[in-house]
């Protein structure tokens, strides 16, 4: 419904106000993780987010550690790190960061892609 997708519109340009252009890595020291996952929306709300569109286009296959997972109920895109036992270390939305944003999140983590 247009109330919906209105809402939808509205809390993604909140998100993207609010999001932070720097690492959120806190004193600058990140937990290193072994893999991550990307947990995305399902439908229509994937529009909101074409950073993470382009992020997928152009890195999904550069990275063997990555799981993307859809969660309809997931308003906002997350990346999950998780460590050697692929327990979840940390969790940091990602939905109004630039790819190059995610790429230094994943970056400080230890995780980087494979060469092109």
């Amino acid at each position: 419904s247009r109330a919906f997708h209105f809402f939808l519109l509205a809390s993604t340009l909140l998100v993207v106000v609010e999001s932070s252009t720097s690492s959120t890595c806190k004193d600058g020291k990140c937990p290193k993780a072994e893999s991550f996952d990307l947990v995305v929306c399902s439908g229509p709300c994937r529009q909101y987010y074409p950073q993470i569109r382009y992020f997928l286009r152009d890195y999904e296959s550069r990275f063997s550690k990555m799981h993307v997972t859809e969660d309809p109920a997931n308003l906002t895109p997350v990346l999950v790190f998780r460590d050697s036992k692929g327990e979840e270390v940390e969790k940091v939305e990602v939905g109004g960061m630039l790819v190059s944003e995610v790429l230094e999140e994943l970056s400080d983590r230890g995780l980087v892609p494979l060469p092109a």
